[in-house]
């Protein structure tokens, strides 16, 4: 009998501890979670379609016009006012600063600087 009772007792804590760690969600914290938790579009003066994604600690970052397409991509390093993404094919790195305005950001590259909405999921 008290091997029956200390099989349910590990039983109910290991049914606890699965329910516990199935029911993790990405936490928003920082304006930098937020960020990497949603994709953003937009286009600039000139007709070309933005588009940044992140997953995890890798970002991308789209330009497409009528005539070509531009992709920057890799290893990405974020916090509050900036992100930077190393692309190992360009051999470069792209230091990218933003302000969040809940539904759409403020991109800024250098002294160029465009606004992208926050994507439909």
């Amino acid at each position: 009998m008290k091997q029956y009772k200390a099989c349910l007792f590990l039983m109910g804590i290991m049914i606890v501890v699965c329910a516990l760690c199935g029911c993790t969600q990405r936490q928003i914290v920082r304006e930098s979670d937020e960020l990497k938790s949603f994709s953003w579009q937009g286009k600039d003066d000139y007709g070309k379609q933005i588009t940044l994604c992140f997953d995890e600690n890798y970002a991308t970052l789209s330009l497409k016009s009528d005539r070509t397409e531009k992709t920057i991509q890799g290893f990405t390093i974020t916090d509050n006012q900036s992100f930077e993404i190393y692309d190992n094919s360009l051999y470069q790195h792209f230091r990218f600063s933003y302000r969040l305005y809940g539904d759409k950001i403020e991109l800024s590259y250098r002294d160029n600087t465009l606004t992208l909405a926050k994507m439909k999921q």
